[in-house]
């Protein structure tokens, strides 16, 4: 695949990717065997590797889906804390602008005003 073509499916990845954003929030305890030589470089290797480990406490406290076109989809524990409501409205809100950042990239890489 060439140059343009691989930078025009990422622009199609980024759109797509964009067009919704989620952001769950967790609370609890991990514990699982890691080795500094092979730690995990994401949470969802994390959660892989306490697959099986008794001592994992995991509970969801919130999770938020807003769509493009502003449907907004909202979830929290009956037993979640004005701290940890907080704490998620402020992931939700940077994912948000990052959100808004992606989409304006993509404008502008695609508006042909502003290349050269």
């Amino acid at each position: 695949m060439g140059v343009f073509q691989n930078a025009f499916k990422s622009i199609g990845e980024a759109i797509e990717d964009a067009s919704s954003l989620d952001v769950v929030t967790f609370k609890g305890s991990i514990e699982g065997e890691l080795n500094t030589d092979d730690l995990p470089d994401d949470f969802t290797k994390v959660i892989s590797r306490a697959k099986g480990n008794t001592n994992v406490r995991v509970k969801l406290l919130a999770s938020t889906q807003v769509k493009l076109d502003g449907d907004v989809l909202a979830y929290f524990d009956t037993g979640i804390t004005p701290e940890e409501a907080s704490a998620h409205a402020e992931l939700v809100s940077l994912a948000q602008k990052t959100r808004e950042a992606t989409i304006e990239f993509v404008r502008r890489v695609v508006d042909m005003k502003d290349i050269g």
